[in-house]
């Protein structure tokens, strides 16, 4: 489906999730790290919103698929654009 751009933008899809693990990473907390639905999910520029989720949360995300690439590794995560909380 790519390349993206501006006549075929990313496709972005919802779900309701539950929340298996969460914490911050990134300088002052900055980010929010979830595992949610059997997935890894990163969610940038969200951090603040650790404080109202608990473990075992049902949340609504909105999200794109990502590879992400860390020490030679590489494994399929949910880049998250937005949460609702119920």
């Amino acid at each position: 489906m790519a390349p993206f751009g501006l006549g075929n933008p990313e496709p972005v899809f919802a779900s309701e999730v539950t929340v298996q693990d969460l914490h911050t990473v990134g300088a002052e907390g900055k980010h929010l790290k979830l595992r949610a639905g059997g997935f890894d999910c990163i969610a940038f520029n969200q951090g603040t919103k650790a404080s109202e989720i608990k473990i075992g949360d049902k949340i609504n995300i909105a999200y794109i698929l990502d590879l992400n690439t860390f020490n030679g590794r590489q494994n399929l995560q949910l880049k998250i654009k937005d949460i609702l909380l119920e």
